[in-house]
């Protein structure tokens, strides 16, 4: 185990003979990587440099027989490194208290990017010592892997010494070295993250013996670093954190087995996986692990026109609200339009199409290295796209009720997400559209999309519970192999024929709904538009019909009003660019022609023309 000590050779050997040149140089190296030393610095501490004395070790060694001056070398390492994670703060010398390295994992971290930094470095034409250089750094790697899952691990906690504010974090340390904060910024830098490697084999080597435990509170943390963030803002860190934990597979297999990661799976039936309470639109959206990832868009989320009460008071809706994303689209790129000139409109265009393309790439990238590893992990990210659309069929009716559906940008982002996603078998020369079988939208027992509130087309109620029926007495017939590949999740049909069924159930929920909007709004700027124009030339007659004209209160009330509108027409208007931006990005609606072409060209026969 990573604790277990590999003992100290006997005098005739190992650690106490004589060292070889190879064997100084390897320990120097350990040295650097771990910043310990062996050898007493004296009163002063001038010898020691920023190396840290262990010495507990070195009156060990001393006790054993041994002479000074002592290495770390390789046999004495794992020694070393338990003497090293065994100090507390008040037993290191004064200069190290306030060293941003003194809390155990922290060291770690830093010992394992000085590791990677001394691999990086120009290799020796001596082979022999090439190859003991590579073996050793491996062994640094490991240890510092180990160690570090050993103090991030809930159920481990107490095995090491660690300062408070560290051990009261536990594996939200590991958070907080992702994106640089407190005693780690020193570390890692203000832009944060973990060093290259550390995550695959931090996953590789606790898969099976609590990664759970450990990226559990870090997952659950994770939305926070993109919630109410807009394109405009700082997506690169989190959209990064996000893609190295899904690349790593027992780390993606982690984050797909969390209890945020699909909301409604804690509640899913015994068959099927059908969910028994599922969440709406919304609250899936602030739950579940993507939610704030997938929000972060150019879209506006008003709420709908507020009633208006007896006494003429606007009431407002409950729950309808969203707070804008920071920073504000709205203010930074399509404020005051009519005093815009049109080179600068289109800047602002092109800058929100630009960022947004950022956002949408992270996502895409992290479900796509997530289908790619497969098994299971495939499966939790099917099922996520399945009970996020289910969740948003509000979408679907005229009147979206906001309070309980997702947000534009959200819907807008999957469905883009979805179409890069089909984008392999949409091309009709590879002929991967011939998997496509509509049966998968009939099928009650393989279909997993909602498809209750879906207009059918030559299909009756009757027909329909014929269907299932049949389908039923399949199943029945089937016996034990139908429920296995049903548990293996509609393994009939096959990845592309449910992508492109989910893609298209997407489509439907965002960017269709989405362009409903865009030209909904084109409507409301012409009327608004209209009713300034008649409202100002309304206003001389207006003072004109009262008797001895307006007072000063009714002027100051038809003011107020007269802004009011003016603000509302200011407002639909920056809501209709924001869209404009957003749908009418060549790229994006290159995307979506591709797909309607093959859903087209399917309907038809035929995937090509």
């Amino acid at each position: 185990t990573a604790l277990s000590s590999r003992g100290v050779p006997s005098r005739g050997g190992g650690v106490f003979a004589a060292m070889s040149s190879t064997e100084s140089k390897l320990a120097e190296v350990i040295q650097r990587v771990f910043r310990v030393t062996l050898t007493d610095p004296g009163a002063d501490g001038a010898a020691g440099g920023d190396l840290l004395y262990l010495e507990s070790l070195a009156i060990e060694l001393v006790s054993e027989g041994a002479e000074p001056p002592f290495l770390v070398t390789e046999p004495l390492l794992e020694r070393a490194l338990i003497a090293r994670l065994s100090l507390t703060a008040d037993a290191m010398p004064e200069r190290w208290r306030s060293d941003p390295e003194h809390a155990p994992f922290p060291w770690l971290l830093a010992s394992f990017a000085r590791c990677d930094a001394e691999s990086r470095k120009t290799r020796s034409r001596d082979e022999a010592f090439a190859a003991a250089h590579a073996d050793c750094l491996r062994q640094c790697f490991e240890y510092c892997v180990s160690y570090s899952g050993l103090l991030l691990n809930p159920t481990m906690a107490g095995m090491f010494p660690q300062p408070p504010a560290f051990e009261n974090r536990g594996p939200l340390q590991l958070f907080d070295a992702m994106k640089g904060a407190g005693a780690f910024e020193r570390i890692t830098g203000e832009a944060g993250g973990l060093p290259s490697g550390f995550l695959d084999l931090l996953g590789a080597r606790f898969e099976h013996e609590g990664l759970e435990e450990i990226l559990g509170p870090v997952l659950a943390q994770l939305p926070s670093l993109i919630k109410g963030v807009s394109p405009l803002g700082e997506t690169h860190r989190p959209l990064s954190l996000l893609c190295q934990i899904a690349a790593s597979k027992p780390c993606a297999a982690a984050m797909s087995k969390h209890e945020r990661w699909r909301p409604d799976s804690r509640s899913a039936a015994l068959f099927g996986g059908a969910a028994l309470s599922r969440p709406d639109g919304r609250r899936f959206e602030e739950e579940c692990l993507l939610g704030p990832f997938f929000q972060c868009a150019a879209l506006p989320d008003d709420p709908p026109p507020n009633l208006v009460g007896p006494n003429g008071v606007p009431m407002p809706m409950p729950g309808a609200a969203r707070r804008p994303l920071e920073p504000d689209v709205r203010q930074q790129c399509f404020a005051d339009l009519d005093r815009r000139r049109a080179g600068e409109l289109e800047a602002s265009y092109s800058a929100i199409r630009g960022v947004s393309k950022t956002v949408r790439e992270g996502l895409y990238q992290a479900l796509y290295v997530m289908l790619r590893h497969g098994g299971d992990v495939r499966e939790s990210v099917v099922a996520w796209l399945a009970s996020n659309c289910d969740a948003n069929v509000g979408r679907s009716k005229m009147q979206i009720a906001s309070e309980v559906c997702a947000s534009h940008g959200g819907a807008f982002n999957l469905s883009s997400v979805a179409t890069r996603l089909a984008a392999p078998f949409a091309d009709p020369n590879t002929g991967k559209f011939r998997k496509i079988d509509p049966d998968y939208v009939r099928s009650t027992r393989f279909c997993r999309l909602d498809m209750s509130d879906t207009t059918r087309v030559a299909l009756s109620d009757a027909e329909a519970k014929t269907n299932a029926l049949i389908e039923d007495e399949e199943a029945a017939t089937c016996g034990d192999s139908l429920d296995k590949n049903k548990n293996a999740g509609a393994a009939p049909y096959g990845f592309i024929c449910e992508c492109f069924f989910l893609t298209a159930r997407a489509m439907h929920l965002g960017y269709v709904k989405c362009a409903a909007e865009h030209t909904s709004l084109a409507r409301e700027v012409q009327d608004r538009a209209r009713q300034m124009e008649d409202v100002d030339a309304m206003r001389d007659s207006w003072a004109a019909s009262i008797p001895g004209g307006p007072s000063q209160f009714q002027m100051a009330q038809f003011e107020r009003r007269v802004a009011e509108m003016k603000a509302e027409l200011e407002r639909a208007k920056s809501n209709y660019a924001m869209f404009e931006a957003t749908l009418l990005d060549p790229e994006t609606l290159g995307e979506a022609a591709r797909f309607y072409r093959l859903g087209g060209g399917r309907a038809t026969g035929g995937a090509g023309g």
